[in-house]
């Protein structure tokens, strides 16, 4: 396929803020390089053969040790970069990473793991297997792909774990239901915390 079809569609990938290129809880990570994603700006795959990788989000969260923000890709037709890639090929690979491969990106915006907004985006696009595995597996210690609570807790990103806490207990309590949730009560719950910090 081409860029010109996906165009002015929302994808997603993790990657690294510049501060934590080096940082070890990534040394150990098959996607240990680092590249940056500037908003509104074109960025273009370094090595031909590796290119970049973006994915339509519903299997992300499994693989939250990507990085520590939430890149948000959007080849807008209105940006002054579209004209340039928008008969690039992409490739749609399948994987369980649901990834697309193609040369050059447009960053729509970037946010930080450590802001509970992108656990609850990242909540929200998963696919039902997806969120069961990563609430199950929440507190895995593994390396490579490790649980969330355990990735956030790597990067002390509190206020993050505590959301994906309380949103892991609201979905056990419907019975892992996603329709279920109240994630407006989960941000009251959040912002009153957030706000008790602050005394």
């Amino acid at each position: 396929m081409k860029i010109n079809e996906i165009k002015n569609r929302d994808f997603y990938k993790l990657s690294k803020t510049k501060d934590m290129k080096n940082n070890p809880i990534f040394k150990n990570h098959i996607d240990y390089h680092y590249i940056e994603y500037i908003p509104d700006k074109l960025t273009v795959a370094e090595d031909e053969e590796m290119g970049l990788y973006f994915t339509s989000g519903k299997t992300l969260l499994r693989f939250i040790g990507y990085g520590n923000q939430l890149t948000i890709i959007n080849f807008d037709e209105n940006n002054e970069n579209y004209q340039l890639i928008m008969n690039n090929d992409c490739v749609y690979q399948g994987t369980i990473l649901d990834q697309y491969k193609t040369q050059a990106v447009i960053t729509k915006r970037n946010v930080s793991l450590a802001d509970p907004e992108s656990i609850k985006i990242l909540v929200k696009l998963s696919d039902k297997l997806t969120l069961d595995t990563c609430v199950e597996f929440k507190d895995i210690e593994n390396n490579i792909v490790p649980g969330v609570s355990v990735h956030l807790k790597r990067l002390g990103y509190l206020e993050s774990l505590h959301y994906w806490e309380e949103f892991v207990i609201e979905y056990e309590k419907v019975f892992y239901s996603i329709e279920n949730v109240n994630f407006d009560e989960l941000d009251k719950k959040y912002h009153f915390i957030n706000t008790s910090y602050i005394k």
